[in-house]
């Protein structure tokens, strides 16, 4: 084929964290809108790949797009709990089955996580709110819940699964839901299941009685702010729930919990086809005919635990190669030893970009 019709798409991309990589709350880190205007100008595709959430992915394209001063496609956003759309359909098959979402979308609104979901195509969503609203006595102490939106729970309602979107605000009531539930009959509230403790039973009787999955977007314990030292992550809601699984369980009593975000297969494997369908779109839009094959990809974070963890344990269902880089300017502060060998340390995303050029094959 002549060389006119080959896209002049290339056949690496990125995958770029953003809290800690691009940004520190809402202050742009060094070279940022330089590196994103170099990789529209060049046209090297790129996916934000970040464990933050409680938003919709169009609308925390919208917001990035003003912060990073170029335009972001809500095709380029994967989220902490964007793979949870794998869930609606296939396996899990939870499109119309009874969800309790938990989070909070900003500014502490209680129906974000819901809409959220909504827009991934489940369909049958209950919150905190709902819950509280129902039954005040589930938790000691009530607060007022008048929200308009508050959805009414049927009769013998049976939770088939709980998502965990983001950090709730108020974590006593979330986890004594959650507790309840994964210690209930069938996933009803209310209720206990006869078979807790019994050591007959696999698991000692824990989690054998229909109770619903729990799915965590995040297992980050801790996240960059504005905020001089680092905020309490998602992953410390989790440390949190388990660590009260096993004060009612004991600690033989496994919970199965399910991560989705990164460092999960799940979420980079979400992350490449994200990234892979990002090429096809820049494909029409440069009216190329042939688009290379995706050879390599540069994962840019500042989490050794998450990023770079998450980038080195990924096998490629198609063959692309991962390559990690660690930027020191989050996280990891360059100095304090990693668990996680990246391919390359280095600054910052400039210094990154120019270590992916040099190694892209190209």
């Amino acid at each position: 084929m002549a060389s006119s019709t080959l896209s002049p798409i290339r056949s690496f991309g990125f995958a770029l964290d953003i809290d800690g990589t691009l940004l520190r709350g809402s202050t742009l880190l060094p070279n940022t809108i330089s590196t994103l205007q170099q990789f529209q100008r060049d046209n090297i595709p790129f996916v934000l790949f970040t464990n933050s959430g409680g938003d919709l992915e169009a609308s925390k394209a919208k917001k990035l797009s003003e912060l990073l001063g170029t335009h972001i496609s809500p095709k380029q956003v994967v989220l902490g709990h964007s793979p949870f759309a794998a869930l609606v359909d296939g396996r899990e098959d939870l499109r119309h089955k009874p969800i309790l979402v938990v989070g909070s979308g900003l500014n502490g609104d209680s129906e974000g996580p819901r809409r959220i979901a909504q827009s991934y195509g489940f369909e049958n969503v209950y919150t905190l709110t709902d819950i509280l609203a129902a039954c005040p006595a589930i938790w000691p102490n009530p607060h007022s819940y008048t929200d308009a939106n508050v959805r009414q729970l049927p009769n013998n309602l049976q939770f088939r699964a709980i998502l965990v979107f983001n950090n709730p605000l108020d974590w006593a009531p979330v986890l004594q839901i959650i507790i309840e539930l994964l210690l209930s009959r069938d996933g009803q509230l209310g209720t206990e299941s006869s078979k807790n403790g019994n050591t007959e039973l696999p698991n000692d009787g824990f989690l054998q009685d229909n109770q619903p999955q729990v799915y965590f977007s995040s297992t980050d314990l801790s996240w960059n702010s504005e905020y001089p030292v680092p905020r309490l992550g998602l992953g410390s809601f989790r440390a949190a729930l388990e660590g009260t699984w096993k004060a009612f369980a004991g600690p033989n009593a496994k919970l199965n919990v399910v991560e989705l975000g990164k460092p999960s297969h799940i979420a980079f494997a979400f992350a490449e086809t994200a990234l892979e369908m990002w090429r096809r779109e820049m494909l029409m839009l440069e009216k190329g005919q042939e688009l290379l094959p995706l050879k390599k990809v540069f994962m840019v974070g500042d989490s050794p635990a998450t990023d770079i963890r998450g980038a080195n344990d990924f096998v490629s269902p198609q063959g692309t190669i991962w390559d990690s880089i660690l930027v020191k300017t989050g996280l990891w502060d360059g100095k304090s030893k990693v668990q996680y060998a990246p391919s390359a340390a280095v600054e910052g995303i400039k210094a990154a970009v120019e270590y992916a050029i040099k190694n892209c094959g190209e």
